[in-house]
């Protein structure tokens, strides 16, 4: 009889966070909030036997990888690593992190992509164009899943417009108290994403 292989799950998250001087009063709670995401994803992936590896990048005014598809049990903090100051090259960010993702092998696994955007402001300071990124992110397999927090609805649209999935927007409000709802709300949505992975699906 032929074994069967391993059916094996693995979950690449990346957070993409603003970095521009916009965000500096929140730097605490951007760190907070992201090293408490890291330990809830530790758990979760123990608890539902899914390997989760994480990528984090910053975007000013300059696309900065923090750390790249690292096995979320052994992630540092972000505290000395992130630092808010420049512009926003969101769309620059974005266009990276899916570059970068794309090259990781898919080889004998159940593979899947989610990815988080966070910013408080409109892109100002991308040389990627806006149909580039839209380009990119319809070319994507069924799974990645893309989420972004915008800070109103004039940006929703601009996120809209730039390829993100219009369920996929979330307008968040730009205060400590903003942050920590934005935190529950990755929490809840990686829940479900995890549930789903567990069922067979794909992307959210």
């Amino acid at each position: 009889m032929k074994p069967k292989r391993l059916k094996h799950l693995i979950n690449h998250v990346v957070l993409l966070l603003d970095a521009s001087s916009s965000m500096d009063h929140l730097t605490d709670q951007v760190i907070k909030v992201v090293d408490a995401q890291v330990a809830y994803l530790a758990r979760q992936s123990t608890a539902m036997n899914q390997e989760t590896r994480v990528s984090i990048y910053a975007f000013g005014s300059k696309v900065e990888c923090l750390i790249y598809d690292m096995d979320v049990l052994r992630l540092p903090s972000i505290k000395m690593l992130y630092n808010a100051d420049g512009m926003t090259a969101l769309i620059d960010g974005a266009v990276q992190a899916i570059k970068d993702l794309s090259l990781v092998p898919q080889l004998y696994s159940d593979h899947a992509f989610l990815i988080y955007t966070w910013t408080d402001g409109q892109e100002n300071h991308s040389h990627n164009t806006r149909s580039t990124l839209s380009k990119m992110i319809s070319a994507l397999a069924d799974n990645w899943t893309l989420g972004v927090f915008v800070p109103s609805k004039a940006d929703k649209a601009q996120a809209e417009a730039n390829g993100f999935p219009a369920s996929n927007i979330e307008v968040w409000d730009t205060t400590a108290k903003g942050v920590e709802l934005v935190s529950d709300k990755i929490k809840t949505t990686t829940q479900n994403f995890m549930q789903a992975r567990s069922k067979g699906e794909r992307g959210l």
